[in-house]
């Protein structure tokens, strides 16, 4: 079994490049078999069964996943995006020394992988403002201000609280209509830069869905603001509504935007599941529970 890294240069800030990763890697004893950064044709390098470090945000890993999984590829996290919500699902360290350390200490676990209309995500799908904030957020802007970029986009479609339609029917009989800000669907339990779903892990095999209502615009930035303070986005935050459920069968009116992992989306996914245990993961200790995470 070989280890190859694999590295976004343009995640995040910029600044966590391949040699960067590699000197890391090397120094906590981690051998690499071959080192690359997206877009330089790895995939004949790697063969079924390898280890592939991915140092990335959210929508690198979310490139990979059809490949990864097809070759039962053993999948480790270096963040470097800007909100790396899979890292604190995954409750891998946000500092660099503590990923790479997360790496050399072997320990791996299967994770959740979420499917809507056959394309697969691994941490959420937005509908509505949280898939605007992801298309409009220029990468220029992310790498000024991070996740301060995210924030100030968010207040702004706040408060032009641009509504969409959207019905839903879980597979467990409960259904879902009205008109919401935002409706999202987290396989793991960290989205939005840190907020955490009360409950939800990412080996649990369920989704979570929360629906953002149109309320006044004071409500609605209060709400917001308690949100980040307290990195929960309850059921009892604002009037929110919160679902759990193997699978949302959906449909919204209009061409709302629509991103998964951060990534944009064409159209509106009518069905939405769950893969249990479908991908391989290095993780911090392999007896952990994979629930609300805070990396550090």
């Amino acid at each position: 079994m070989a280890t190859h890294l694999l590295v976004n240069p343009r995640a995040g800030s910029g600044e966590r490049g391949l040699e960067f990763w590699r000197c890391r890697l090397a120094a906590s004893g981690v051998a690499l078999s071959g080192c690359w950064e997206v877009g330089e044709g790895w995939q004949h390098l790697v063969e079924s069964g390898d280890d592939l470090l991915v140092a990335g945000g959210d929508g690198t890993w979310h490139a990979l996943l059809g490949e990864c999984m097809r070759r039962s590829l053993r999948l480790g996290l270096l963040p470097s995006g800007t909100g790396n919500d899979l890292a604190r699902s995954l409750g891998v360290p946000l500092d660099p020394q503590g990923a790479v350390e997360v790496i050399a200490a072997g320990g791996v676990r299967l994770i959740d992988l979420a499917e809507a209309d056959g394309a697969f995500f691994v941490n959420v799908l937005h509908i509505g403002a949280g898939a605007t904030v992801s298309r409009t957020v220029a990468t220029v802007h992310k790498r000024r201000w991070g996740r301060l970029a995210y924030l100030r986009e968010i207040a702004r479609k706040i408060c032009q609280r641009d509504g969409i339609h959207v019905q839903v029917c879980t597979g467990d009989g409960e259904d879902l209509h009205g008109r919401w800000l935002e409706v999202a669907v987290a396989n793991g339990p960290s989205f939005g830069g840190g907020e955490s779903v009360p409950g939800a892990a990412i080996d649990d095999g369920r989704l979570d869905l929360i629906a953002v209502p149109q309320l006044p615009v004071s409500h609605l930035l209060w709400h917001w603001v308690r949100a980040k303070l307290t990195r929960n986005i309850g059921s009892d935050n604002g009037g929110l509504v919160h679902l759990s459920s193997q699978s949302f069968h959906v449909q919204a009116s209009g061409q709302p935007s629509v991103s998964m992992d951060g990534e944009p989306v064409e159209q509106v996914p009518r069905l939405i599941r769950v893969h249990r245990h479908a991908l391989s993961v290095f993780i911090t200790d392999s007896s952990a529970d994979l629930g609300v995470q805070h990396a550090h």
